[in-house]
This record gives C-alpha cells, sequence and structure tokens, in this order.
C-alpha cells in the first residue's frame, strides 16, 4: 500500500537497504587521484578479470544522447565512449560528493546534472525521462545479502526509463563465476572492509532479476564480472 504521504507514481522503497555514507573512502582526492589507477587499470583485471575495453564496448553499444550514469567514478568510461549526440543530457547520481566532483569535471563538455542521492531510493527524475541508464561497477558495494535483496534498483532504473531505452552494467560476483586466487583471496578482505558487499550475490539472481523487469535481457560472463544489457518495458 502507498503510503498518504506518498508522491503517486514514485514506488515507496521504505523498507528497501540503506546505503552506508563514506565520505572518506570516496572523497573527491582519492577518486582524483587513486580510482583510475588502482581500480580502473587495476583491480578490474587483476582481481576480477575483466579489462576496462570490454566494458567500454558494452557502454558504447547502450548509452543514448540522454542518458543517466549511476555511480560515475571518475567518469572514466564515459569520457573515453563518448555520448551519441550534439546536445546531449546527462544525469550523474551517486550518495557521495567526491565522484560527482570529479565525473563532472571530466565530463564537463556535456554540460552533466549532478544528483546527490542514494540508489535504493526513487531517482530524482520524472517517469519515462532518460533513454539509457548504466550501473558500472556499483551493486556488489550496494548493502544486501544477494541481489534479489538489492533489485530495488532495478525498479527504481524502469520508473525513469523510456519504453525501449537501454539498461546496462556490470557487477563483480561471488557465485556461479569463476574466480582466480587472487580474487578469492580479495572478495573477502573487501567484504569484511564493507568496501564490498556480495558474498551472496549470483549470477542466476542477476539474470532472474533483471528478466522480472526488463525485455531483451543479456547477461555475459568475463572473469568475476557479470555484464549486462536489456531493454525497458
Amino acid at each position: 500500500m502507498t503510503s498518504p504521504h506518498h508522491p503517486p507514481g514514485v514506488p515507496d522503497n521504505s523498507s528497501a537497504p540503506v546505503a552506508t555514507p563514506r565520505p572518506r573512502l570516496w572523497s573527491e582526492r582519492n577518486m582524483a587521484a587513486l580510482y583510475d589507477l588502482l581500480v580502473v587499470h587495476g583491480t578490474y583485471w587483476a582481481m576480477w578479470g575483466v579489462r576496462w575495453p570490454v566494458i567500454a564496448e558494452l557502454y558504447r553499444a547502450n548509452v543514448s544522447g540522454n542518458h543517466l550514469e549511476l555511480a560515475p567514478g571518475t567518469g572514466y568510461l564515459l569520457n573515453r565512449v563518448g555520448m551519441p549526440s550534439e546536445t546531449p543530457r546527462l544525469h550523474l547520481l551517486d550518495l557521495h560528493e567526491g565522484p560527482l566532483e570529479v565525473s563532472a569535471r571530466r565530463l564537463a563538455r556535456f554540460q552533466p546534472v549532478k544528483l546527490q542521492g542514494d540508489v535504493f531510493q526513487p531517482f530524482p527524475l520524472a517517469e519515462d525521462s532518460v533513454d539509457s541508464v548504466a550501473a558500472g561497477m556499483m551493486l556488489h558495494c550496494l548493502p544486501g545479502d544477494s541481489i534479489t535483496a538489492k533489485a530495488v534498483v532495478f525498479d527504481n532504473v524502469a520508473r525513469v526509463l523510456t519504453p525501449g531505452g537501454r539498461f546496462f552494467g556490470c557487477t563483480v560476483l561471488a557465485r556461479d563465476v569463476p574466480m582466480n586466487w587472487f580474487g578469492r583471496l580479495s572478495l573477502r578482505k573487501v567484504n569484511d572492509k564493507q568496501v564490498f558487499c556480495n558474498l551472496g550475490d549470483s549470477l542466476a539472481d542477476l539474470r532472474s532479476e533483471l528478466e522480472k523487469r526488463f525485455d531483451d535481457v543479456s547477461v555475459t560472463v568475463h572473469g568475476s564480472v557479470g555484464l549486462w544489457q536489456a531493454s525497458a518495458r
């Protein structure tokens, strides 16, 4: 039942998990100085078995000129791929100011709109208002004991996508995927430090939760990373 104080047409996510802010970890200084070197060019391949050009191809195949980027990091991939429009509309959504500031500077040529908020809550955008949404390397950082527990994010995405709009992304999985010894060792450490929360995240749940909400779902695996693309209904 919808709360009498809840706006019509916006899902009531009051029972969703709550993302915990970690402003020091995701500070502007750390993002600008360390993220690309240590994460994009480091852990993506060494720990999780996927190289950034593979993810860039996912962007290239799906990004539109009217795009919402969830957890934009430093904007590295979108900067490399670009946007297929001379007058693009770009929104960046993150819980922390650091990634928003760093990615907005890098993507300044697209005149991005910065939105600070929790992806577990309805996005501050109108229904059917964007043509593509990306969630790159984000789900594994969100609290929740499984992909199913985090799937309210998919509901929020579905609400703002236009019919036929594209939802794509990638996440490090802990179940139903291969993982090298370094990844196994690292997975426990990043979960213990609460950088990740993905020990229950499985490939089967990722595919199932996407298929409940989207059409034309495609999920592929590179190393321990599940990459998906799908169309809004």
